[in-house]
């Protein structure tokens, strides 16, 4: 029979209340539960003794925070611990410090028993706590007797209490203190003078924000100095190993009237494993943060050795190998490393990654620990080799594999060196992470590397075939240009006419191919800037007049009736070839969508720029294709209904930008759109004439 434990949880689902009971029954408890998930069920279960209460962090109409507040208003001292599958680090700690006891993911509910320990435990100190002060303020008023036999009751109950309890009068005698308050000293029996003086020949002290204490400034004789309560945190260093442990301490002062003195009654309690998992917890969101920063590779790899420096390694090497499994590619990062140290350390081709620090080599795909190396170890492959190690003097390794799609591509090692600090069991989730992390963020920039060569790659593709395309498009053009005349100068009746009517369509096909030819090859320019503007002084009202009549045929064909309307000349200086690229294809554009219906083209003047409006009355656009259709490659219809390789938009927008300019779509389905174009008239706007056009940005 496992011990008995009290549990109240809130949670809206009940499988996930069986795995926690299952989880609480694995780790020894034998839970008796309760299950609620509203506020008025959880106010009447308040109304019946707890030991735990365990939360989800949302639930339909009702949250933890609410949770929470309701059980700390009813039950006080009830550890509170957050159970959920969503929660932020950003919320857990608004959580924590509204009063929670701690939170586990529900994907990772191994966490679970020893949280429930520790904060079973820290409930049972605080409980203590809020005793042993009470005891000590009644030593004050009782009498010498009663005082004597109460310390002697009180030895017994906080002698085995987690929390160091410290008694300090203010001449520095020790008044009391427990094994615990003795041990945070580093001392083994208790001192006639203040133990803080003993622990200062071994042991550094400093506050939250790295400021280093002297006697004087440590809680203790502050509260006896300023007859003020305190509570801070409190960093113990070690001056030789550098080892760190972390206290929260409350410092309380007293007057004893017994003594005729002020007594500051400290309690210290060891938060280090805390402050360990808020140190990864951040470490992982700053790693997170710098593998995000780029998709080089080359930076992503810089940024992966350098993630967990100086959080969880003094030491960091990256050892991957390429594709072809050949070659190898290392990055390294230290705290105290130099250019020549790190040089070195990736210059040793002949060693590999997972031996780096000198350890032997983990098995293929498994992680290694080595907390302490022994005096065989460091062992170096070569003379190189041991002044790299020499210079580092790693003396805590860890060794973890780098996977990518479950294929190890590589190993991350770590070590404390000048630190002094060194590895346990508990590290080793935290680096597994962190090379998780890492490989996700070198697959991505190595899938970001294959898709910009191979968009490089089409690019030059459609270049090279826009490019061999013109030459035979162009003999078309003309040979289909003479049969035309040749059509014109036969006389009624020629047999040769009845077979040239038969190409009538020829020379508008032709054209049609030719003007797809001239798209392709300007996406190609325009993908690597290659095109530039020749400006001249143009009328634009005038230009679109031609360009119209040029659209004629094309018009005619697709049964859509053109109106101009221009009231007045529209002088600038522009591209003329660029511009009539320009207005056919908007004009295009709407004969394709609006065939059958009218098309208005207008030009005029706003705010000193010129405007071409191209407005048709076809199938229009959907709200959610309106930007996209300016983009490569993209159209809102399907392709089997209209022909097209989506780049007439596309090719417009950026000789717009190009000019200095802009356009805009405004449409509704089955209404019709309506393209507005807006050119600066001067050459000094924007683009200057001759400056060569932006590149269009990659897919």
């Amino acid at each position: 029979m496992g011990e008995a434990l009290r549990v109240l949880i809130v949670e809206d689902s009940r499988d996930d209340a069986l795995l926690i009971e299952r989880e609480l029954r694995r780790a020894g408890y034998e839970p008796h539960t309760a299950l609620v998930e509203a506020p008025p069920a959880l106010q009447e279960a308040l109304e019946r003794p707890w030991d735990l209460v365990l939360s989800d962090f949302s639930l339909p109409g009702f949250d933890a925070m609410g949770a929470l507040r309701l059980v700390r208003a009813r039950a006080p001292d009830v550890p509170f611990v957050i159970v959920s599958g969503t929660i932020t680090d950003a919320m857990a700690g608004e959580a924590m410090r509204a009063g929670a006891s701690d939170y586990v993911l529900k994907d990772n509910l191994g966490r679970l028993a020893p949280v429930v320990r520790r904060v079973l435990i820290e409930a049972a100190a605080r409980r203590e706590q809020r005793h042993v002060r009470e005891e000590l303020e009644a030593l004050r008023e009782r009498t010498a007797t009663e005082v004597r036999r109460s310390r002697d009751e009180l030895e017994v109950v906080l002698r085995g209490v987690a929390e160091g309890v410290l008694a300090e009068d203010e001449h520095g005698g020790v008044v009391y203190a427990n094994d615990a308050a003795l041990a945070a000293f580093g001392l083994r029996e208790r001192p006639a003078r203040s133990p803080a003086e003993r622990a200062l020949e071994r042991f550094e002290f400093s506050d939250d924000a790295g400021r280093v204490l002297a006697a004087g400034e440590l809680p203790t004789a502050v509260a006896l100095r300023t007859r003020a309560a305190l509570e801070t945190l409190l960093c113990r260093r070690e001056r030789r190993s550098r080892e760190e442990r972390w206290f929260r301490v409350s410092a309380t002062p007293r007057y004893d009237g017994a003594r005729d003195a002020w007594i500051a009654i400290t309690i210290l309690r060891d938060v280090t494993e805390r402050r360990r998992t808020e140190a990864g917890l951040r470490c992982l969101s700053e790693a997170s943060r710098a593998l995000a920063a780029s998709l080089d590779h080359a930076s992503t790899l810089a940024a992966f050795a350098w993630a967990p420096v100086p959080h969880v390694a003094d030491w960091c090497v990256v050892d991957l190998c390429d594709d072809d499994q050949r070659e190898h590619l290392r990055r390294a990062a230290g705290t105290l490393s130099t250019a020549s140290v790190v040089r070195d350390l990736q210059a040793l081709d002949d060693v590999p990654g997972a031996q780096i620090f000198g350890t032997p080599a983990p098995p293929r795909g498994r992680p290694a620990m080595f907390p302490e190396l022994d005096g065989a170890a460091p062992r170096p492959a070569s003379e190189a080799h041991r002044r790299v190690l020499d210079a580092i003097g790693p003396a805590s390794v860890v060794v973890v594999p780098i996977f990518e799609h479950r294929e190890q591509v590589g190993t991350m090692s770590l070590a404390f060196a000048e630190s002094g600090r060194r590895y346990t069991d508990d590290d080793l989730p935290l680096v597994e992470e962190l090379a998780r992390r890492g490989g996700l963020a070198l697959e991505n920039a190595r899938l970001f590397r294959m898709t910009r060569e191979a968009v490089a790659a089409r690019d030059e593709f459609l270049s090279v075939a826009a490019h061999e395309l013109r030459t035979p498009l162009t003999t078309l053009v003309l040979q289909s240009d003479r049969m035309q005349l040749m059509r014109r100068s036969m006389a009624p009746g020629d047999p040769c006419a009845a077979l040239l009517d038969g190409f009538e369509s020829l020379p508008r096909q032709v054209r049609r191919m030719a003007g797809l030819v001239e798209n392709l090859l300007d996406v190609s320019r325009i993908a690597v800037g290659r095109f530039a503007l020749q400006r001249e002084p143009l009328d634009l009202a005038a230009f679109v007049l031609d360009e119209v009549g040029r659209t004629g045929e094309e018009a005619h064909m697709a049964g859509c009736a053109v109106t101009l309307d221009a009231p007045g000349p529209v002088r600038g200086e522009w591209d003329r070839l660029r511009l009539g690229q320009i207005v056919a294809n908007l004009l295009s554009n709407a004969f394709k969508y609006g065939t059958g219906k009218p098309v208005e083209v207008r030009v005029d003047e706003q705010a000193g720029s010129a405007r071409l409006t191209v407005r048709d009355h076809g199938i229009g656009i959907a709200a959610a294709d309106v930007e996209r259709i300016f983009d490569r490659f993209e159209r809102a219809v399907s392709a089997r209904n209209f022909g097209g390789l989506g780049l007439g938009l596309f090719v417009v927008r950026q000789l717009v930008q190009a000019h200095g300019g802009s356009i805009r779509v405004e449409s509704e389905p089955e209404e019709g759109s309506t393209f507005t174009v807006l050119l600066p008239r001067g050459a000094g706007a924007e683009a200057g004439a001759g400056d060569e056009a932006p590149s269009a940005p990659g897919p």
